[in-house]
């Protein structure tokens, strides 16, 4: 008998500060080393951002399971908690549908305790703002 088995793709990661310059502002995001690449939490990116020239905003949509993020729109105020670098967090690929300004979009992601992590440089490409 077979029965159908699926895999998910997950890896062991650590927290890490990562400094991040908006314009003239200094900011510290926990950030995840992903084959050699950092990935952010969509809040604490879209918190960052509320002062910038492209500042975004982040739902849940609990019906379809999905993320929205909508341009020129300030987040919420809610600042980026900086947690203990806890040592060997999986890392699981996610799979959540995402779109911009209501078109859907493909970015790599991970769920890391809960939430949704993308890279700086995708977000970057996605929502037309630069990353040295």
């Amino acid at each position: 008998m077979c029965v159908p088995c699926y895999a998910q793709q997950w890896q062991n990661t650590t927290a890490n500060l990562v400094g991040i310059q908006v314009d003239q502002d200094y900011f510290y995001l926990q950030g995840y080393l992903i084959e050699d690449h950092y990935y952010f939490k969509l809040q604490d990116v879209s918190y960052i951002m509320n002062s910038s020239q492209k500042p975004f905003m982040v739902q849940w949509q609990e019906a379809d399971r999905s993320i929205h993020l909508y341009s020129g729109h300030n987040a919420s105020a809610v600042q980026p908690q900086l947690a203990s670098q806890e040592q060997n967090l999986q890392a699981v690929k996610s799979d959540r549908n995402v779109f911009f300004n209501a078109s859907a979009i493909t970015m790599d992601a991970y769920n890391i305790a809960g939430y949704t992590y993308f890279q700086l440089q995708d977000l970057a490409r996605v929502m037309d703002f630069q990353v040295n």
